[in-house]
């Protein structure tokens, strides 16, 4: 995560999601002092779940389940746009040459319609 928003809500199951996530744009590392852990701590505010830059994700939980519940399925959430971003940046070309004339004499070809 580096640019725009960590969760796009492109699908249903990011929508369990909504309204409870944060991001912490200013993760420097460890927590290795009470300092670090309070900034942590202030970023996540009343979200349960915090993305820190150049880092990764921490889900807040009652337990360990629901824990692992959320980080389950907010995987589940961040691979939809993973696999669908790149279908954004490229269009079919159309062939030329041989290649389309090979391509346009398939049955059920696009480039007959």
């Amino acid at each position: 995560m580096t640019e725009g928003d960590p969760l796009i809500f492109a699908g249903q199951t990011a929508l369990k999601f909504y309204g409870r996530t944060a991001v912490d744009r200013n993760y420097n590392g460890l927590a290795l002092d009470a300092r670090e852990g309070d900034r942590i701590a202030a970023a996540i505010g009343d979200a349960d779940i915090v993305f820190m830059k150049h880092h990764g994700v921490m889900v807040c939980a009652p337990n360990i389940a629901e824990a692992w519940d959320d980080l389950y399925y907010l995987e589940r959430a961040c691979e939809v746009p993973t696999l669908a971003l790149p279908s954004r940046l490229r269009s079919p070309k159309r062939p030329t040459g041989k290649c389309a004339k090979e391509t346009r004499s398939r049955p059920g070809s696009i480039w007959n319609r």
